[in-house]
């Protein structure tokens, strides 16, 4: 669906292709968008950055499907406390998936300035490629660094920075 959709609208949708045993995904916009990057993510930082956004995306998704999710489950054996609801306890893993995606990513950029500051520390300078999207900067990268990155006529190829030596 071209257009961002309510998660009931796209359960909806979902629940009407079941009914009619057809096999069709329902995906919106930002659905199609994170499909496309996450195809094309090869570094951690970039998968869980996708991660992130589908698991925020999706969120609603997880405990807005009504009345099967708010039953309270008090009483004894439960997971959570007295008269606490499905949705309750959905909406507290998905608030603990996203601090645990943050967390992972946080230790990546550490990491990286870690590694930026090095080379400031040894006088390495840095020179920076921008341009449009699909146009040739990975190419160019490439060529300049003897580098053979991921390069396609298509949009969303080279998600992540690179580094390479050019003398």
């Amino acid at each position: 669906i071209n257009d961002n959709l309510k998660s009931s609208q796209i359960y909806a949708l979902k629940t009407i292709f079941e009914e009619r045993k057809v096999n069709i995904e329902v995906w919106d916009r930002t659905d199609l968008i994170l499909q496309i990057f996450q195809k094309h993510a090869l570094t951690a930082e970039a998968k869980l950055q996708i991660r992130l956004a589908d698991t925020r995306h999706k969120g609603p998704e997880l405990y807005g499907m009504g009345q099967t999710m708010s039953q309270q489950g008090g009483g004894i054996g439960t997971h959570g406390g007295a008269g606490e609801t499905n949705s309750e306890i959905m909406r507290r893993h998905w608030r603990h998936e996203i601090k645990n995606i943050e967390n992972q990513l946080e230790k990546l950029t550490t990491s990286k300035h870690q590694q930026m500051e090095n080379r400031n520390q040894r006088n390495i300078p840095t020179i920076s490629i921008i341009g449009y999207t699909n146009s040739g900067k990975t190419t160019l990268f490439n060529l300049m660094t003897k580098k053979e990155n991921v390069t396609k006529d298509a949009l969303f190829v080279t998600l992540d920075s690179g580094v390479g030596e050019l003398y």
